[in-house]
């Protein structure tokens, strides 16, 4: 009996339809399209992997030509790239995300400075930290793929839409609370 050299042992991988090099190109833009607050949904994502396939005519499974999109692939996609991760992001209006910026951030501290330098008086007791959480009355964002590790995750939302409910909640380095307010912004008081 003649013993024969094994040269595959196990399952074979699945036919993938793109190179490593182009899903490297692919989790690039889901990581930087996240970065500016446009993250892409499993949809966008599967969409966007059957016109990348489609223009760089890559065969393709049928399914994915009936279908017009990557139809059972964002599970192996994200299982082959373990530094994406889906989450729900938080909504930040575009107002806000312009205005943070390195100007507005040093202004801000310009002037602190310049305030905390006038006199006395500026001690433990009359210094807050303050908090707000707002809560909408229509808007939801949808998960979307995005980088593990990244502590916040944002979508461009419209401010328009809906009423927001803000709470706050202010407390001093001595320990001293202002008791918790609300505020309803384009709500009529009563």
């Amino acid at each position: 009996m003649k013993i024969t050299e094994i040269s595959h042992v196990g399952y074979k991988t699945v036919r993938q339809v793109f190179t490593a090099n182009m899903e490297e190109l692919l989790v690039d833009y889901v990581k930087k399209a996240t970065q500016i607050c446009y993250g892409l949904t499993s949809k966008n994502i599967r969409e966007l992997a059957f016109k990348l396939a489609q223009s760089n005519s890559l065969k393709m499974p049928p399914s994915w030509m009936n279908e017009r999109i990557a139809v059972d692939s964002f599970a192996g996609f994200m299982n082959r790239h373990p530094t994406l991760s889906v989450r729900k992001p938080e909504p930040i209006s575009l107002a806000r995300m312009t205005n943070f910026n390195r100007a507005n951030v040093n202004l801000f501290f310009d002037n602190l400075s310049e305030i905390m330098s006038c006199g006395t008086g500026f001690g433990p007791q009359s210094i807050y930290n303050v908090d707000e959480t707002g809560v909408t009355t229509v808007q939801k964002t949808r998960k979307t793929a995005t980088e593990k590790g990244v502590e916040q995750v944002r979508a461009t939302v419209s401010q328009e839409r809906g009423n927001l409910v803000t709470l706050w909640c202010a407390v001093n380095a001595l320990g001293n609370a202002i008791p918790p307010f609300f505020a309803c912004a384009g709500l009529p008081l009563v």
